[in-house]
């Protein structure tokens, strides 16, 4: 319902998914920033009072407002950070769920609880520091140092350090960071702090569902905070040892030596479902039931236990009565060691395995983005996970060249690049799974579902590339439009975002402009390069820079033509963001899968947005793709997803044209038939056609040659199964015809320095061999 977060390189949610979308790695050197590497690093693992690491993932600095918190400016250096982070965070979140200030009522505020992990504040340590002056003289003084000069050491040692005063104890007790969201924010509900180590956060959530379930509170406030790269976490985790020697966090991975320390804060505002709707509340996902267990009795106590996280699981998906084969992503603890990433994916391949072999869950770890967070782990995973499925989108992780062995040989599937979510008759509902776990033996496992099932209005918080537009009725004030806007986004960036860019401005004046940008810098830059176009003594060139000048309206003229590609364009991951970013595409998508499962065929989402883990794996989904019974239901359905959303914009053509396959779309864009028919054509055509080069005793292939038609018939007069299959241009012909035929004229062509190139194709198209399938 509402979202707040201050994570590494991530002040803000959107920044996080952002982050994680683009597979943006916070985890650098941080040795000056907290303690100098002089002082405490050494290579030598062993080395006394010394750790053998200088990386780590931190957050920002942030401004705080004190009289807005109403923390008077001389109390805030007996305030730990975690407590200012938490009202930054809390305050966020509020906003988000439309509840802060006078957006809540004040029976929803009394009934509105409050449970966080945190940590001892790192001034309590500080403060702990002070006692130990008394010790510190004695040994000055027994080592022959003046009493005078021991006291002024003392006083000086002292002066680093804040004063005991009244405000000091309530300034570093973890339960105190609650505390101040309840105060602050006038919240009468239970105010509690989480203890559960590295599970604590997720241990949150599991206590703030049990008191919305009880009706205790009505809402509830969740999360976890971790504002702790000090020496002595360092020390402390290097002398377990946990930390990657190689100072990269690599979840997963054949090669991952350990976790690498993060920094965090993050909270989620909670209501139970009924509740939400009723309200009309924003709900980004639903949660469906929280497992928790102990090891037990295990190896160690703070060694991982298959047993122990199997016990959890079944806890979680027994509870909630969901099959675990609806189960489409696995946020896990994935912390980079090699012990406690082999214990969960054993765990994880005990729940989920199935009779077949194929890869069907995504596995992912955010920490290798921004490291361990600790206490806050697994809220960073819940909020991740949470926009996955409100984005209908399935994350990547990245530090991963080989593959761990555990996961090679399981259903699971570590992506290295995101992939658009798609649903149908097999798998009707996104459902996920986050995971934490903790030193002493503690686990927990959050399941999650999408709150609905596409979105209807605007929603995306994924990056994507805007159109930037502008239009005026003279050059003059074309470029002063356009100055206005860099002037806007250089003093606000998010001003990129505003809709009067890309709305309002694309009018109907005689001069317009635009071009697409992502970001605010690149939209700066291509600004910057239009303004310098429009100065051109001559006419100023479209097109050049990516930016577009025109002088007439080209989406009125009637003279618009649509023209949609042929087989041979295919390709895995095809149209990949456009899914991720667009429901009309997935909507094509899950339209012809659902006809494709009626059928017992693979659906369009497994052939063309698949599942794989190493190469072999990759060549076999291209060779999958690229039979012809596949290829045209997959391209159907992506011209189909390209179509509407082209439609629902009111992008209009005049005249509609297909090259080969490609007047299947056509003829739908064209409204001569309608979805399901586009679909149900192109699966038939494929199957004919595939069984056309099924009957030909050898393979059959197409070769495009660079040359006309004339020239290209004098060379297959020579062969005895070859075709002119397509003349594209007056420089491209195709042949249609045998495979080994085909390698032999290519052969020739190249010798007369001719150049060809085969197609990504599986028969013989537009030759003798189909005679069959047109009948």
């Amino acid at each position: 319902m509402g979202i707040g977060c201050i994570f590494p390189d991530a002040p803000t949610f959107t920044d996080y998914w952002k982050n994680i979308v683009e597979g943006k790695n916070s985890v650098r050197d941080i040795s000056g920033k907290f303690w100098k590497k002089e002082d405490f690093y050494d290579a030598d693992m062993f080395a006394e009072d010394k750790f053998y690491t200088t990386t780590g993932a931190y957050v920002d600095p942030i401004e705080f407002d004190t009289l807005e918190f109403g923390i008077p400016p001389k109390m805030l250096e007996s305030t730990s950070v975690e407590q200012l982070f938490a009202l930054i965070v809390a305050k966020q979140a509020l906003i988000d769920a439309g509840m802060y200030e006078d957006d809540a009522k004040e029976s929803e505020r009394m009934r509105t609880g409050v449970i966080i992990s945190s940590g001892l504040g790192s001034n309590g340590f500080f403060l702990c520091h002070r006692t130990e002056a008394p010790k510190i003289r004695k040994l000055l003084v027994n080592n022959g140092v003046p009493e005078k000069i021991a006291d002024r050491v003392i006083r000086k040692y002292k002066d680093t350090l804040p004063d005991w005063d009244k405000d000091c104890t309530p300034g570093f007790i973890s339960n105190v960071v609650a505390g101040r969201i309840s105060n602050r924010f006038n919240l009468g509900g239970i105010t509690a702090s989480v203890d559960a180590a590295c599970g604590s956060s997720l241990g949150s959530i599991k206590f703030a569902v049990d008191e919305l379930r009880n009706g205790s509170c009505d809402c509830m406030l969740a999360g976890g905070i971790n504002l702790s790269l000090s020496p002595h976490s360092y020390m402390m985790f290097c002398k377990t040892p946990a930390i990657a020697k190689s100072g990269m966090i690599k979840p997963f991975d054949e090669s991952a030596d350990g976790m690498i320390l993060g920094d965090g804060a993050g909270i989620v505002v909670l209501k139970r479902l009924e509740d939400a709707k009723r309200d009309g509340n924003k709900i980004y996902a639903v949660i469906c039931e929280v497992g928790a267990s102990s090891d037990a009795r295990a190896r160690s106590i703070y060694a991982p236990s298959k047993k122990g996280q199997i016990r959890c699981l079944n806890n979680a998906y027994t509870a909630s009565g969901i099959a675990k084969e609806t189960i489409g992503l696995i946020e896990a603890h994935g912390t980079g060691t090699v012990a406690g990433d082999t214990c969960e994916v054993q765990a994880l391949s005990k729940i989920f395995a199935t009779d077949s072999k194929e890869r069907n869950i995504i596995l992912g770890s955010v920490k290798s983005q921004i490291g361990h967070l600790r206490l806050a782990a697994g809220i960073s995973g819940f909020i991740k996970t949470a926009i996955a499925l409100h984005e209908k989108v399935l994350p990547s992780s990245i530090n991963v060249s080989k593959i761990n062995k555990e996961v090679l040989n399981s259903n699971l599937c570590v992506l290295k690049k995101p992939k658009a979510w798609i649903v149908n008759d097999l798998q009707p509902v996104r459902r996920a799974g986050v995971s934490a776990f903790g030193f002493g033996g503690t686990n927990f496992h959050v399941i999650l579902e999408e709150a609905e099932s596409e979105h209807q209005a605007p929603y995306r918080l994924t990056p994507t590339a805007l159109a930037i537009a502008f239009s005026a009725p003279s050059l003059q004030e074309l470029s002063d439009k356009i100055s206005a806007f860099r002037s806007e986004i250089k003093e606000d960036k998010y001003a990129f975002f505003s809709e009067k860019y890309n709305t309002e401005n694309a009018g109907c004046e005689e001069y317009r402009l635009s071009f697409i940008a992502v970001s605010c810098e690149e939209a700066l830059k291509k600004s910057e390069n239009a303004l310098e176009m429009l100065k051109s003594e001559n006419e100023p060139v479209s097109g050049r820079n990516n930016i577009y000048f025109s002088k007439t309206n080209i989406a009125d003229s009637e003279k618009t033509a649509v023209l949609f590609a042929g087989q041979g364009t295919q390709q895995v991951d095809m149209f990949s963001e456009i899914a991720m970013r667009y429901p009309e595409m997935r909507e094509a998508v899950t339209i012809a899968d659902n006809i494709m499962i009626s059928q017992n065929r693979r659906p369009v989402s497994k052939l063309v947005y698949p599942y794989w883990q190493t190469e072999e794996e990759r060549k076999a989904c291209e060779e999958e793709l690229k039979s012809t019974k596949n290829t045209q239901p997959v391209l159907a359905s992506l011209s189909l997803g390209l179509i509407k959303i082209l439609e629902k914009r009111g992008i209009k053509g005049r005249y509609f044209i297909g090259h080969s396959f490609g007047e299947l779309p056509a003829l739908r864009a064209s409204g001569v038939f309608d979805d399901e028919t586009l679909i149900k054509t192109a699966v038939a055509r494929g199957e004919l056609m595939q069984n056309c080069g099924s009957d030909s005793s050898v393979p059959l292939s197409m070769l495009a040659v660079m040359a006309d038609k004339e020239v290209t018939e004098t060379y297959i007069k020579e062969f005895s199964n070859l075709y002119i299959g397509n003349e594209n241009s007056p420089v491209q012909t195709v042949v249609s015809g045998e495979l080994n035929q085909l390698r032999q004229l290519s052969e020739r062509l190249s010798k007369d320095g001719i150049k060809s190139t085969m197609l990504k194709v599986s028969s013989a198209f537009h030759s003798p061999y189909m005679q069959k399938a047109a009948e």
